[in-house]
Parts: structure tokens; sequence; C-alpha cells
């Protein structure tokens, strides 16, 4: 009996240690980077992504953006993003880290255990195709860490690049449909 009880003991002590060892040395971030051709000009899309509230138009979800520091489309300037769900809602804060368009455009996403850094860039291939390299920085802290660490289903890497494919796949979708249509692009 006394020993089956250390070894329950020494579990007890063993399993706080470990997560508590991968909140604290574990660097939880996660990086990648996607690119897109999309049939349109540099200077249509540097119009339309200069914009945060256009992500409205192509991103799927019930959500709202809302200024709420700063001036619209300068440095700096901080949004609440509040996603709806059935009865509830999340609120991430997005923040403006940089508009240097036509070169790139920045944004700081933080949510509860999370930050995104993401950095978009346009390179012109012609008068009517443009690349779009989208660089992604996840870091996560405390339970978000220890999902991303353990590896599970929704925190994986494939998981985050996927994601990311689905919003650039929408977001060329869009846009070409607006330019064969020849409807204007609110900037």
């Amino acid at each position: 009996m006394k020993k089956i009880l250390k070894i329950i003991i020494i579990i007890l002590i063993i399993i706080p240690l470990f997560f508590f060892s991968i909140v604290l040395f574990d660097s939880g971030t996660i990086e990648y980077e996607e690119t897109i051709n999309i049939e349109a000009s540099t200077n249509t899309l540097d119009a339309f992504i200069g914009n945060i509230y256009n992500m409205k138009k192509y991103m799927d979800g019930d959500f709202d953006i809302v200024l709420i520091k700063g001036e619209h489309t300068k440095a700096n300037a901080i949004y609440n993003i509040i996603w709806k769900m059935d009865s509830d809602s999340m609120t991430m804060k997005a923040t403006l880290l940089n508009n240097n368009l036509p070169d790139s455009i920045s944004y700081l996403y933080e949510s509860n255990g999370v930050k995104n850094t993401m950095t978009q860039k346009h390179h012109p291939i012609s008068h009517t195709q443009t690349l779009i390299v989208n660089k992604q920085k996840f870091e996560f802290y405390g339970l978000m860490k220890i999902l991303t660490f353990l590896n599970i289903k929704g925190f994986q890497l494939s998981d985050f690049q996927n994601q990311s494919r689905i919003y650039l796949e929408e977001f060329k979708l869009f846009i070409e449909n607006e330019t064969i249509n020849n409807l204007p692009i609110e900037s």
C-alpha cells in the first residue's frame, strides 16, 4: 500500500512539473509563410487591404470591427474585432503596426493566450497580377502554449497554415470577382 501511495505522489508531483516546464522553457512560437498569385494589380490590392473594415467582405463569420484608439489606417490604430458565436462573443484586439503599402502592412492580433503578428507584402508580377506574401507569427502563453507543445489537433502548424490558406483563397476569390466585374473596390 505504501508503494502505491509513493507512486501516486510521485505522479502527482511530476505531472505539474512537466506542464510548468513547458510553460517555462518552450518558446511557444509558430512561424510560417504563405503565398498566392492574384489576378489584380498591386494598386487594387493595396487600396483594399489598407482598410481593415474590408475583412468583412471576404471573411466568413459574424463579426464587427470597431476602432477604439488612434486614427483609422494609421500606425498604432487599435481595433476590437468582436466575433459573435451563438449567444456568446469573443473579442480580439487588432493593432495596426505599420501601413507601409505598397511595400507591406502589419497587424498584431491579440486574444487570450495568443498573439499573432501578420505581415503581408504585395509584389507586382505584371500590371494585372500580384504575388501576395503573407507571414504569420503566433506566440502562445499559458494553457495555449501547452496545447501547442502537445501538438493537439487544432494547434498544429498545419492547422494554422490551412486556416491562413483559406483566408487567402477567400481574399483571392473576392478580389478577382470584383476586378473581373469591374466593380469599385473601396479603400
